[in-house]
């Protein structure tokens, strides 16, 4: 999995699985979090989206079930 970095306020870096349906965040304070089951057009609506940690906020988060896979050091 490699992780685009994107230009937001709160996310640093982006990683898609398209075999396994997963998406990757990388936030602001190293934080990485997996989020499964997230389908390809939700991703392209995320790199088309006006304000990424709006669009993860309020279409990612609450609708996937996720996991921490990396705290900040």
């Amino acid at each position: 999995m490699r992780l685009v970095p994107v230009h937001s306020s709160g996310v640093r870096a982006v990683g898609y699985e398209e075999e396994r349906r997963v998406l990757y965040v990388q936030f602001i304070d190293g934080d990485l979090y997996e989020y499964d089951e997230v389908p390809a057009s939700e991703v392209i609506d995320l790199f088309q989206a006006k304000s990424i940690g709006r669009f993860v906020n309020k279409r990612i988060k609450p609708l996937y079930r996720y996991r921490k896979l990396k705290a900040a050091s």
